[in-house]
């Protein structure tokens, strides 16, 4: 620098360079700030007017700075678009690739409609309780407060939801974590496509300059990824929500048709095991274990056979009962035919065990053990006898 000066004949006392010397390094402005998540910025507007609400999801919607969201008048809404648009008369000189217009969501949507029927009784309560200048009244603007006024809304709203943490810089000026202009930061940080939302904010980096697609792809991308942009309300369902619904009512069709054919072959199929059951239960025989008082040698033996729909099934009877038991002729003919065809002893034994107790009553009088060894030993002499006889009556042949 004192040679540029020399060179240009210009000449500075020595007190001057001694001050120079003495100057330090500038400090800046180095403030901590970070965007609200979506779950702390939904308790912040919680708290807000319709006003607040509709200008402040704006600025989360478009990733606009204050001074051009103020400048916003009523004749540059375009709401019944998709997705709805805002034109922006005035850029931001930091900003001069920004596109004329920018797009919101349809929460956003709601909420400035809500506001623009609310506006009229708005104005006139405030021109009653505050110095509201009458320019307000005749402007044609959509949102009627001054940059200072919106920053001021937006720290009141903190302190109520007492998310109002505030950071210090190296000169001690406080500066709140969530101040205003970080609402651009959360449009930038939750769209979910960097290049999106660099090109709709207007930065010039080197990452955006080569983002060039038509409009209505623009659009398709945004209507996409601003989802992303809900704060107070879900997302609505898609545009072909009719094609959802009726996939899914095919679905329900199907499933309702295959749950009722699956009764019928599970009625079916009870039924036949109903008959297979009512079969086995007709062709069982039941047995019963022998006397307690026979010699575990002797054979075991039936109470009593009965022919029940035409089928041969035997009987367990006790005792009493045993003795009641009265066959027919029928009855005892096809018992006979019975035990010819299968060749069964038992059916014969017990036959011959009744028989031989009705023929020799007298026997009764003597013990439960020895009558039953006599009865038994009576039995299986008849049956000898006339097992000889059958083999004495079947002719031999020659060898």
């Amino acid at each position: 620098m004192r040679t540029f000066l020399e060179h240009s004949h210009i000449t500075l006392d020595n007190a001057f360079w001694k001050k120079l010397n003495r100057l330090k390094n500038a400090i800046g402005n180095s403030h901590y700030d970070t965007s609200p998540s979506p779950q702390e910025l939904k308790i912040i507007l919680s708290n807000a007017n319709p006003l607040e609400k509709a200008l402040f999801l704006t600025m989360v919607n478009t990733g606009v700075r204050e001074n051009d969201i103020i400048n916003i008048e009523k004749n540059d809404l375009h709401l019944n678009e998709n997705p709805p648009r805002i034109t922006i008369k005035k850029l931001n000189t930091t900003t001069k690739r920004r596109l004329p217009f920018a797009f919101v969501t349809e929460e956003c949507k709601e909420a400035i409609e809500l506001w623009l029927i609310q506006k009229d009784d708005y104005i006139q309560k405030t021109r009653k309780i505050s110095n509201l200048p009458i320019k307000w009244e005749t402007s044609n603007k959509l949102f009627p407060i001054s940059e200072v006024t919106a920053r001021k809304r937006w720290n009141n709203l903190l302190e109520e939801s007492h998310l109002n943490e505030q950071s210090t810089n190296q000169n001690g000026r406080k500066q709140y974590i969530f101040h205003l202009y970080t609402l651009k930061k959360f449009f930038r940080s939750y769209l979910n496509n960097r290049d999106l939302a660099e090109y709709l904010i207007g930065h010039t980096n080197i990452s955006n300059l080569y983002y060039n697609k038509n409009l209505e792809e623009i659009k398709n991308e945004y209507k996409k990824y601003s989802k992303n942009l809900y704060i107070l309300t879900n997302p609505k369902a898609p545009e072909n929500i009719n094609e959802e619904l009726d996939k899914r009512d095919k679905e329900i069709t199907k499933l309702t048709y295959d749950v009722k054919y699956s009764e019928q072959i599970i009625n079916k199929i009870k039924d036949e095991l109903k008959e297979i059951k009512e079969e086995m239960n007709s062709k069982t025989k039941y047995y019963i274990n022998p006397k307690p008082n026979l010699p575990s040698q002797f054979p075991t033996y039936h109470s009593g056979y009965r022919i029940k729909k035409g089928k041969f099934i035997a009987f367990k009877y006790d005792e009493k009962q045993r003795k009641d038991i009265q066959f027919s002729k029928s009855e005892q003919n096809q018992i006979d035919r019975y035990s010819q065809e299968t060749n069964d002893p038992l059916p014969e034994y017990c036959i011959t065990y009744e028989r031989i107790e009705k023929e020799n009553p007298k026997l009764s009088d003597e013990d439960e053990e020895t009558y039953n060894e006599k009865i038994h030993n009576m039995t299986c002499a008849e049956m000898d006898k006339n097992k000889r006889k059958k083999f004495s009556d079947t002719p031999t042949k020659n060898i």
